[in-house]
């Protein structure tokens, strides 16, 4: 419960800024995005590729939705069905909104371990029956009742999406 309060507060925040690292077979894909509110979400990625790290930039708004790679001009993306998979990805991964707590804190979720982390956060260790039935560990630390971060272990390393700045002024503003 402790758990799932914390993430609904964050929810709840007016602004924060947010690090999403997920190992892959082919290297470490690195996402990040602050996050306000009322002003939007402004994101990026980046993806291990053959010809090196590939970039990438998104501003979201309301129905606003403009993208760039690399340092190419920003594009509106508004209405494509790119936009709307970028947006979903970035705003359920990095800026939810409460209503996916239960996905990360379900019913089924036990306690393994509660201890103090050198970061000075609580680390809770839980675990949580997925749709294949296995129980999977993993880890959210608390501090002041937002999630410092959340970690999972996955067949290709630790996936780690880390919170910072929770409601201090976190700006969003629409690229030129």
């Amino acid at each position: 419960m402790i758990a799932r309060q914390a993430l609904q507060n964050l929810a709840t925040a007016k602004s924060y800024r947010t690090t999403m690292v997920v190992p892959t077979a082919s290297g470490t894909v690195t996402a990040s995005a602050d996050v306000n509110r009322e002003q939007g979400i402004m994101g990026n990625l980046v993806v291990p590729s053959a010809q090196g790290q590939l970039t990438s930039d998104i501003y979201i708004s309301g129905e606003t939705v403009l993208f760039r790679q690399g340092d190419s001009a920003w594009s509106d993306i508004s209405k494509s069905e790119d936009g709307k998979q970028l947006t979903n990805l970035f705003q359920n991964a990095l800026a939810p909104n409460g209503t996916d707590v239960t996905r990360i804190v379900s019913d089924n979720t036990r306690t393994i371990e509660t201890k103090e982390d050198a970061s000075g956060c609580t680390l809770y260790t839980l675990s949580q029956v997925n749709e294949a039935g296995k129980r999977i560990p993993y880890q959210i630390c608390i501090r002041n009742d937002i999630p410092s971060f959340l970690s999972l272990q996955t067949p290709a390393g630790v996936l780690t999406i880390s919170y910072t700045d929770v409601n201090t002024n976190v700006e969003v503003k629409r690229p030129q």
